[in-house]
């Protein structure tokens, strides 16, 4: 995560030195780059600027009393007065006791499911109580409810999360913040009676690799200009998207407000390997939404041939070893005649393949292989199987010829006419999956520019 930012020093100013550590001059700034929600862990967090010099942040001890100065200004700003009354006072200890609460209620051991809910229950109630003293404190003349509704909006945030605060040096009027640390997906298989989930369940038995992304907006809640970009690997293109989450969602009232119509613009699918969403004055959800909701939701393909190809040649080939080996069997006076090392080394050779181009070693890829193209490899390799064990039981006489009258590419053969049939259903079937995937690629790739629209109806960007 990149942010760039420019502050007025006059409401910034803060003693820190150029290396971020605290001085006795100096013009720094104290920022807030983002407020995971409490008890949440972020492994491998890293901050630093634009060249990647690390950037120091506040200790615990640090942070709490910034926010206790913070919410201190702002109840003496919104009663205009150099001292608080006693019922602001009181506000202010129990806003403060839920802000520095270390973290949110977790279910204890052998505490059943129904009374942890009742606990986590009364804590959102306690909370909630706590934000409606300090808004319903009674302002004097000549104070002022905007910075009373600041305090119940500061203590609302910082109830609910921690805000991870960096020290800025003064030496410049613009910033650049990077922060970035390991984020472990979610897996949603989905319920076991839906399609959804039949296939999910299928994607996690044959190890083929997530190309759907639900990745967190939340961001565009509060920045003026933001920038989402989703960068896959140079073998995937963008397929689909969904921005609905973010733009259904826009505060109306708020943009009024500030006068400023809220405008954003979408990368559209070109066959490119990335996406890119960029939002500029937009406010969303209001007062009481939720910005953890704000999400993006990317769904990537393979660029062609793929995995799709590798399954298509396989199949092919299973097709045209199987037809000839058992058209040999069939067309043979006498099944010893046949050089069965030659014949089984052809019908495993089908298997091998699928088996090398579909169950690949894993790499550090996140997304590779798709689901259609393990579920093909699957197939060509039990016909092979059932190929090779089927010219066993011949050649031991276990399995007699049984002539037809039904011909499947000259094999006369019953039990053989049968695997060439299927043969020839899997690889007509890969192979049009394979066209049909290609021909939707080649049709985004040669689109003209102008021409694209997101299934989300939002303003976009050719």
């Amino acid at each position: 995560m990149s942010i760039e930012f420019s502050f007025d020093r006059r409401f910034h100013q803060w003693p820190v030195s150029g290396n971020g550590h605290s001085a006795a001059h100096g013009d720094g700034a104290l920022v807030a780059i983002t407020l995971p929600k409490k008890g949440q862990l972020y492994d491998h967090f890293t901050i630093t600027d634009a060249s990647g010099t690390p950037i120091p942040r506040l200790l615990q001890v640090e942070y709490r009393l910034l926010v206790a100065k913070t919410l201190r200004a702002l109840l003496l700003a919104a009663f205009g007065t150099g001292d608080l009354s006693e019922p602001a006072r009181r506000a202010e200890r129990d806003g403060l006791e839920e802000i520095v609460r270390f973290g949110l209620p977790e279910p204890r051991r052998e505490e059943s499911d129904a009374a942890f809910r009742r606990r986590f229950a009364a804590h959102l109630t306690h909370r909630r109580e706590v934000l409606e003293r300090i808004e319903g404190l009674a302002i004097p003349p000549g104070g002022d409810r905007r910075f009373l509704r600041l305090a119940v909006e500061l203590v609302s945030k910082l109830s609910l999360n921690y805000a991870v605060v960096v020290a800025i040096p003064g030496d410049g009027a613009r910033y650049v913040v990077k922060y970035g640390y390991t984020l472990i997906p979610d897996l949603e298989l989905g319920k076991v009676t839906g399609r959804r989930g039949l296939r999910s369940r299928l994607h996690f038995l044959m190890g083929t690799r997530p190309v759907f992304l639900s990745v967190s907006a939340r961001n565009a809640a509060y920045c003026q200009s933001y920038h989402l970009a989703i960068n896959a690997a140079s073998n995937l293109y963008v397929g689909d998207f969904d921005i609905s989450a973010v733009t259904d969602h826009i505060d109306a009232e708020a943009s009024a407000v500030r006068r400023k119509k809220p405008h954003w613009r979408v990368r559209g699918r070109r066959g490119q390997h990335y996406f890119h969403f960029h939002t500029r004055d937009l406010r969303v959800l209001g007062r009481q939404g939720d910005a953890d909701k704000l999400t993006v939701k990317v769904k990537f393909f393979e660029v062609p041939p793929g995995s799709l190809g590798h399954a298509g040649i396989a199949a092919l080939a299973c097709l045209a070893i199987v037809a000839a080996v058992g058209w040999t069997v069939t067309k043979v006076s006498d099944v010893d005649d046949i050089d069965t090392q030659i014949a089984a080394f052809l019908l495993a050779f089908p298997g091998l393949a699928a088996a090398w181009l579909g169950f690949e070693a894993k790499s550090a890829h996140l997304f590779e292989g798709s689901l259609t193209a393990r579920l093909s490899s699957l197939v060509t390799f039990l016909l092979s199987m059932f190929a090779s064990v089927l010219l066993l039981l011949t050649t031991s006489h276990v399995v007699h010829q049984h002539p037809v009258p039904l011909f499947v590419f000259g094999t006369a053969d019953g039990p053989w006419s049968v695997l060439v049939a299927f043969a020839l259903l899997h690889a007509a079937a890969i192979c049009a999956i394979w066209w049909q995937r290609a021909a939707i690629y080649r049709r985004l790739a040669v689109r003209p520019v102008g021409s694209t629209r997101p299934l989300a109806m939002a303003s976009t960007e050719p």
